[in-house]
């Protein structure tokens, strides 16, 4: 993809362009008033995730220190300090823009939250400048890809991550964003940034009521996978005539981490599976083999290309793995994300009748994703001992025990359940407190 596709023009600097925006348009679009109703999760902040993923499944530390660097109107950091409010932590929101603050402020007041956080007026760029020390947690989604260096950019966050420190990241990716950029090429020209805002949102509507069948936007699930975003004037703003707007392919995401000195550690549940070889061809062996012999890069682009939905990587990174393993003495797993706190369901599920769980996950914007565990008896017994409290190493041997097999037969099938397990977020790791 050419430059001209990426970048929006630099007759002015974006990042008072950007600014400008998102004064205007705070990002996303949310009403303070609907705290009171329901909490927003995010994606990449949930603190049983950042403890399997950045702290080898040990209790978070104390005081947890946390950066949203970029967080617009707040859904991180509101989620984050909902999570948070009765432990000790610190909790730092730095965003360009003072409208989106204002939000932000008044979504944590409807929660009774406001001072459990800090919110700063500044770039990101600047973080060294505003002293405002290290963090065991950064998380900056969506927002590196709307500076002039996103490199820059990085490099500052890894600045004031701590040692051990762990970084929650959203890029967007090239492929699944191909069918928006013609669009946006075509709006530069007929609603070019010097025209007011209101009326490029209207050029903008009314092209995308008139699109012809041939546009790739009215081709398959395209309109779905954007369309929460066209239905409000910042969201559609953000899509569509951002000044600034680079996406990255799976071997570019990994080159700017490297390039910073940080290692991919994880892909969010919400778009895990997609860059998974063994879902991605669960139907032909053969290519699922072929694939899975590849280097991990090289195995995630290849899923990439294949699925071309993936409008977004999200995921976590750090200086270097400290991921929960299967295999540590004292690992304890646990039913996390939609499987936790499913006791009940889960019994159910592993009665004696029931020969394989299968699980649908339907989007309209990406395939329907399909996990399927065929209940042979250790992967009933395996899935029945784990309580969030019995260590890998005790349930394995109580099965050993109870069905008279090998250990390290048993062991095996016990691991690649938590693994296929842990594709979809349905389980983790954790190491209780000493």
């Amino acid at each position: 993809m050419s430059e001209s596709h990426r970048l929006g023009g630099r007759e002015a600097s974006v990042t008072s362009i950007v600014k400008s925006q998102y004064a205007e348009l705070p990002y996303p679009p949310r009403n303070p008033a609907d705290e009171r109703v329901r909490l927003l999760p995010t994606l990449v902040d949930d603190l049983d995730s950042l403890s399997h993923y950045g702290f080898g499944g040990e209790p978070l530390p104390e005081p947890f220190n946390v950066l949203v660097a970029g967080g617009g109107t707040g859904d991180s950091t509101v989620f984050l300090a909902e999570q948070l409010k009765d432990r000790e932590s610190r909790i730092v929101q730095v965003d360009l823009s003072r409208s989106s603050l204002k939000v932000v402020a008044a979504r944590l007041v409807a929660r009774g939250l406001l001072g459990r956080v800090e919110l700063v007026e500044g770039s990101l760029l600047d973080l060294d400048k505003l002293d405002i020390g290290l963090f065991d947690y950064v998380n900056c989604t969506g927002v590196l890809h709307h500076l002039e260096d996103p490199e820059e950019g990085l490099r500052s966050l890894v600045s004031v991550l701590a040692p051990g420190g762990l970084l929650g990241l959203m890029l967007y990716g090239t492929y699944g964003r191909f069918p928006i950029y013609p669009l946006q090429e075509l709006l530069r020209i007929v609603a070019p940034s010097s025209d007011h805002t209101t009326d490029r949102i209207a050029v903008a509507r009314r092209l995308l009521e008139r699109l012809p069948p041939s546009h790739w936007l009215k081709r398959g699930p395209d309109m779905q996978a954007f369309g929460v975003e066209l239905q409000t004037d910042s969201g559609l703003f953000d899509l569509l005539l951002h000044s600034q707007d680079r996406s990255y392919t799976v071997a570019e995401l990994y080159e700017l981490l490297e390039e910073s000195g940080l290692v991919l550690v994880e892909h969010s549940p919400e778009y895990r599976p997609l860059y998974r070889s063994e879902v991605a061809f669960q139907d032909d062996t053969e290519m699922a083999e072929r694939v899975a012999a590849l280097p991990r890069m090289e195995r995630e682009a290849a899923c990439e290309v294949y699925w071309c939905c993936l409008n977004k990587h999200v995921f976590w990174a750090s200086r270097k793995d400290r991921s929960a393993s299967f295999d540590d003495d004292g690992a304890v797993p646990f039913y996390a994300g939609p499987a936790k706190g499913a006791e009940t369901a889960r019994s159910a599920l592993l009665a004696d009748s029931q020969h394989e769980i299968v699980m649908e996950l339907e989007r309209t914007d990406r395939p329907t994703l399909r996990l399927a565990l065929e209940l042979t008896p250790v992967v009933r017994a395996f899935l029945r001992r784990v309580d969030g409290q019995t260590p890998v190493s005790e349930i394995v041997r109580s099965i050993v025990d109870d069905l008279e097999l090998q250990h390290d037969e048993v062991l095996a099938e016990c691991r690649e359940t938590f693994e296929r397990m842990r594709t979809y977020e349905l389980m983790l790791l954790k190491r209780p407190r000493s």
